[in-house]
């Protein structure tokens, strides 16, 4: 069985030099990155850097929406586990639009990616 890469393999793949238009609706930024190059980054680092897909006010938008406790199905104490200070959630559904945006727009893209590691 091959093993997959890790953060460790090797240096951090950097973001795609095209800027990605802010101005177009969330599923059409992320089908516009340069998904052959994000592609590539994942097979080989196990990350890639899309870039900028969020505008200030969108991602101010949803950092607001952490401490709305009932948008949450649960919260982690990351030192409870040892994993170091803070804590992180994870969104119940409804999924707040934007975010069910990103992930709709994001599933067609790397569910071929997930079938390849998968299947290696």
């Amino acid at each position: 069985m091959t093993s997959r890469p890790t953060l460790f393999d090797a240096p951090a793949p950097v973001a795609s030099a095209a800027p990605i238009d802010l101005s177009a609706p969330p599923g059409a930024r992320v089908a516009s990155a340069d998904w052959p190059r994000l592609i590539d980054e994942l097979n080989e680092f196990g990350c890639a850097a899309v870039g900028q897909l969020l505008t200030e006010e969108e991602c101010r938008s949803v950092a607001a929406l952490y401490h709305e406790v009932a948008l949450f199905r649960s919260t982690v104490d990351m030192a409870r586990y040892r994993f170091g200070s803070g804590q992180y959630r994870y969104f119940a559904y409804p999924l707040p639009e934007l975010v069910a945006a990103l992930r709709q727009a994001f599933y067609p893209q790397l569910l071929p990616v997930a079938r390849d590691w998968a299947d290696s």
